[in-house]
């Protein structure tokens, strides 16, 4: 019976370095899978159709999903980089020194999804903000998407709210104008 040999026999593995880029394939893999799929089905027949969202869900989905393929992006070249130097750097790693990689790892990951949500928020409140400068909107028409802007901002309603007073508010937390000068504003594109 003949021998195998392996094509990579003789080549010197840092074995650290690969299981922590391994480890960082796999973050990257679950935060890619996170960010996949994020369209609810819903989301999906109001666009066929035509209808206007009724929340800020699908647009807070979205920008979920882009942090989310970004993380894992990251975590991907992470991965390469570390399965490249396992090659190129064949010594071991010190045994503290493997733990602690391991352990910034995990943390840095855990620290992203924690404040996700919050960085979602901010990232939001700046789409929302230069879209609405940029574009009227019908705050009266759309009081759905009105609590979601203005809970967003900061400014939820209160029990005892009329609709003018809500959205006055809503348009001054935002940072627009009255409603009387907003056909005035979208005019004057140059």
């Amino acid at each position: 019976m003949q021998e195998t040999t392996s094509p990579l026999q003789g080549i010197a593995w840092n074995t650290d370095l690969l299981v922590l880029g391994f480890a960082a394939y796999i973050l990257a893999g679950l935060f890619l899978l996170s960010s996949a799929g994020r369209g609810r089905p819903s989301y999906r027949v109001a666009a066929v159709f035509g209808t206007a969202a009724r929340n800020l869900g699908v647009l807070r989905d979205a920008v979920q999903a882009k942090a989310r393929g970004q993380a894992g992006a990251i975590y991907f070249v992470l991965g390469s980089g570390l399965l490249l130097a396992a090659f190129l750097m064949p010594n071991p790693l010190e045994n503290w020194i493997f733990w602690a990689a391991l352990g910034v790892e995990l943390v840095v990951a855990f620290v992203f999804v924690a404040t996700l949500r919050r960085q979602v928020e901010l990232k939001l409140r700046s789409y929302l903000k230069t879209h609405l400068l940029d574009n009227p909107f019908a705050f009266e028409d759309n009081i759905g998407l009105t609590r979601d802007i203005g809970t967003l901002f900061g400014e939820p309603p209160q029990k005892d709210d009329t609709l003018e007073g809500y959205v006055a508010r809503v348009r001054k937390v935002v940072g627009l104008a009255d409603a009387s000068s907003r056909h005035f504003r979208s005019t004057q594109r140059w």
